[in-house]
């Protein structure tokens, strides 16, 4: 049977201009966040559903449930989605400072192939402004869940001064982040991905990860778990020396991945990244790969494709630590969450 969501706010989505629509989804758990005791009713009433608490890189996660980076990318709906049950929520991307992207229209839905089409160009407000929409709600040891923080390189920046832009982002957020993911893979930026190749990789994350002991000792903190997000269009080859850095760097996790630019041979396609069901067999490979290649020793976050219980078993089976939805939660409505947790929690389907 199909929800009300299904049946009558999904059609009127799909019939505006799907960043709208987006604005749209956004004003609303905004204004959900705004009536905190309700907020934080619904949290704890949804936190308990299907409840399987996790322990990852020095982190409790209530479930293996979250949101990607790239639906609330500048912190203005959190505490509203973390109402829904996610076992956390990764923010962003955030850049350095405030970034408007590019010309709209610049998403797209694809109902027919479950996808969506964005050539945003990394907008988003800045960090500045990112930090202080954090620093009115719930500190970090106050939170029910992980926040995570997705930051991403501005476009007006040379590859060669990334890590200092990287580095000036992490300095604003990092007394807000539970962890951070680094964006080195979004294929809507000129050249963004050339920071993944060994040359331009080893020396990011090394000087990254400098900063983040620097930080703290002085605190006499420990030090913030760092992912980082990857391309599903690497090789597998790439994919090992991406492996190797990451590990020789302490890096506490892999998100893969982040959208494609290879559509299917069916779908009438606009320029820009693609996810939901396209992305599926993608993340499900390099999630599979990078766990028998790290003899699960490298925590992965399965992030893409995830649009049905079948889709994140399979995930789970592949060897994921965590799910991220972002497009099936979209197309699905405020219940996909739970619904995911409990298709996981039951152990009841075929592939489990």
């Amino acid at each position: 049977m199909k929800t009300f969501y299904e049946k009558c706010i999904r059609p009127a989505l799909f019939r505006m201009d799907a960043e709208r629509a987006y604005d749209f989804s956004i004003a609303c758990y905004r204004t959900l966040g705004q009536f905190r005791v309700l907020a934080k009713f619904l949290q704890k009433i949804n936190l308990e559903e299907a409840r399987r608490p996790v322990s990852l890189f020095g982190l409790h996660f209530p479930n293996r449930v979250g949101l990607s980076a790239g639906f609330d990318k500048s912190a203005e709906c959190w505490e509203g989605l973390s109402a829904l049950g996610f076992g956390f929520i990764e923010i962003g991307s955030v850049t350095s400072e405030r970034q408007p992207g590019n010309l709209r229209p610049r998403v797209f839905f694809n109902p027919y192939h479950e996808a969506c089409v964005n050539n945003t160009g990394l907008n988003n407000d800045g960090a500045k402004s990112v930090a202080r929409r954090l620093a009115r709600g719930p500190l970090k040891n106050e939170r029910a869940l992980p926040i995570g923080i997705n930051i991403g390189k501005m476009k007006s920046v040379p590859l060669e001064n990334a890590i200092q832009d990287f580095w000036e982002t992490f300095r604003t957020l990092a007394d807000f982040a539970d962890y951070f993911t680094l964006n080195l893979s979004n294929p809507n930026l000129p050249k963004l991905q050339t920071l993944q190749h060994r040359s331009y990789l080893a020396d990011l994350l090394k000087g990254f990860q400098a900063e983040n002991e620097k930080r703290a000792k002085k605190l006499g903190a420990k030090k913030i778990p760092i992912l980082l997000k990857i391309s599903p269009d690497m090789s597998f080859a790439q994919l090992d020396e991406v492996i190797s850095i990451a590990q020789d760097n302490a890096i506490a996790g892999i998100v893969a991945c982040n959208t494609t630019t290879t559509p299917p041979s069916t779908m009438r396609y606009k320029e820009g990244g693609i996810s939901g069901k396209p992305l599926f067999q993608k993340t499900f490979d390099r999630v599979r790969y990078i766990h028998k290649a790290t003899e699960g020793r490298l925590p992965v976050i399965a992030s893409g494709g995830i649009l049905d219980a079948v889709s994140a078993g399979a995930m789970i089976d592949a060897g994921a630590s965590l799910l991220q939805i972002h497009t099936g939660f979209l197309f699905n409505g405020p219940s996909f969450p739970n619904y995911v947790k409990r298709a996981i929690a039951e152990k009841v389907r075929p592939w489990l």
